[in-house]
């Protein structure tokens, strides 16, 4: 069974089904055999892979784990490398849903844990669909006083007409 003819690709030159998003978020990555986590820069990320940037040194077909944030570990095979840039190809397929979770900004320290990346260096852009503006949400304590109060100034309200029409 071929490739049917009527697809039209991002890029001609790109063949994969997934659409690689571009992430900028900081990572880890620890070699199979070794112990030792090292951080990297997540530059791009899709399902069944993603590329990595950093300072580390990794082989073609060698076996490595990749932290991502908001997703969490996940073994993968690097594919290709070019200048400290690799590609990894994930063993398993990220599930549906994973490479948005990597997009929220919802991954912190825990207290009085060290770090091993810097989130000064990591910016988060988000993502709008179909031209609408981005708003940040309320924290869910804002949002319950939020209804306190509305429901306060709304029941004061409803008295204060109740006696308007009582007297």
């Amino acid at each position: 069974m071929g490739i049917p003819e009527n697809i039209a690709w991002q890029d001609p030159t790109e063949r994969r089904e997934e659409v690689r998003v571009p992430i900028q978020r900081e990572g880890t990555v620890r070699v199979a055999d070794d112990g030792d986590s090292l951080p990297i820069l997540i530059s791009n990320l899709h399902r069944e892979g993603c590329r990595i940037d950093g300072s580390v040194e990794l082989s073609v077909n060698q076996t490595v784990m990749i932290g991502i944030p908001g997703i969490g570990l996940r073994e993968a095979r690097v594919k290709w490398k070019n200048d400290g840039a690799y590609g990894a190809c994930f063993l398993r397929p990220l599930p549906a849903g994973s490479v948005g979770s990597a997009l929220a900004d919802n991954v912190h320290a825990l207290a009085g844990a060290p770090s091993p990346v810097s989130h000064a260096q990591v910016r988060i852009m988000p993502i709008a669909s179909r031209g609408e503006s981005v708003e940040e949400k309320w924290s869910p304590r804002a949002r319950f006083a939020l209804f306190v109060a509305m429901t306060f100034v709304g029941g004061t309200m409803m008295v204060s007409l109740a006696d308007l029409l009582l007297s």
